[in-house]
């Protein structure tokens, strides 16, 4: 068998049947749900290979937003249009798919099935759960005895395999670890040659970097607009170009960049950690005028290995914090 992290590394999304060039058309869209409003009026053109995150404050209404344009929950004005051809693959965060008796391998498998033609034996399903991190005794475990983060990632690998022309993923890192949801990131990459469509919520900056061509922004002022340069606005650069949400249909050539790990992390916890090394700093600087070290090379070496090892991880945590300022 492929050891897990192997299956995973190489996992690339099945070359999906082609969709029209049409996505998602509104024009004066109002999104609200209960009668009360949410945001909007607003035109939208979503094209075939664009690559949308949707971000915005918690609770604007972004997964509202997505049940609107996929016709679940009607508009309060305005008109939505789907696009030919769609296949679509949902990531929901209500998990309303999964049957809390089905075993992993089984849940993966009967995904398939629904878009395979022809039977999906069991050594698929598995061999397919594997590569999302879910191996040995973990796929006879029963969907309902998972944490968060592992029903995450069995639904992920059903959906993954379905050959989707158009994927809808409301918050598939949440609960993840972080292996986890790098390996996420590798397969929406912008540069994975995936031919299909993706409409992402999300609040984790380092996927959206990597797997979106434009951001959908919302605002809790009832706004929404367009920014084409998502790595600019995530590092806060409010000066680069917006366009209003009338240019959505606008082909954004796909873009990657190496990502730091650091990226991850929320500012606060980069602010926590600056903190923690530099009163480390200061005990090991105290530590190096004391006779009893000074006067003991391997001590003196410890102290001074420590010191150069906080500096290092200090210099990017201090280089990643100033860029959000």
């Amino acid at each position: 068998d492929v050891p897990a992290d192997e299956a995973v590394a190489t996992f690339t999304l099945p070359v999906p049947p082609r969709s029209g060039d049409l996505i998602v058309e509104a024009s004066g869209l109002v999104v609200g749900i209960g009668g009360k409003r949410l945001f909007g009026p607003f035109d939208l053109d979503i094209r075939r290979g664009t690559h949308v995150g949707i971000v915005g404050p918690n609770g604007i209404g972004k997964t509202t937003l997505l049940r609107t344009m996929l016709g679940e929950v009607p508009p309060l004005e305005g008109a939505v249009r789907m696009g030919s051809g769609l296949r679509t693959g949902w990531f929901r965060q209500d998990r309303r798919e999964v049957d809390p008796e089905a075993a992993v391998w089984l849940h993966v498998r009967r995904a398939l099935e629904q878009s395979q033609d022809g039977p999906v034996s069991e050594q698929q399903a598995r061999d397919l759960a594997g590569a999302f991190l879910l191996s040995g005794d973990m796929q006879d475990r029963e969907m309902g005895t998972l944490s968060g983060g592992e029903t995450g990632r069995a639904v992920l690998a059903g959906l993954f395999g379905q050959a989707c022309n158009t994927l809808v993923l409301d918050e598939p890192t949440n609960h993840l670890d972080i292996p986890s949801a790098e390996r996420i990131e590798q397969v929406l990459a912008t540069d994975a040659d995936w031919p299909g469509t993706l409409l992402l919520v999300s609040h984790d900056r380092a996927l959206l970097q990597a797997a979106c061509t434009c951001l959908l922004v919302l605002d809790d002022a009832g706004g929404a607009r367009i920014e084409h340069d998502v790595h600019g606005w995530l590092r806060g650069d409010m000066a680069t170009a917006s366009q209003r949400v009338e240019d959505t249909s606008t082909k954004v050539a796909p873009t990657r960049r190496k990502r730091s790990p650091l990226e991850r992390m929320t500012t606060e916890a980069i602010e926590q950690r600056i903190e923690q090394i530099e009163l480390r700093l200061g005990e090991c600087q105290a530590a190096m005028g004391l006779e009893e070290n000074w006067s003991d090379a391997d001590r003196m070496r410890s102290v001074t290995e420590e010191v150069q090892s906080l500096q290092d991880e200090l210099a990017p945590l201090e280089a990643e914090w100033s860029s959000r300022e």
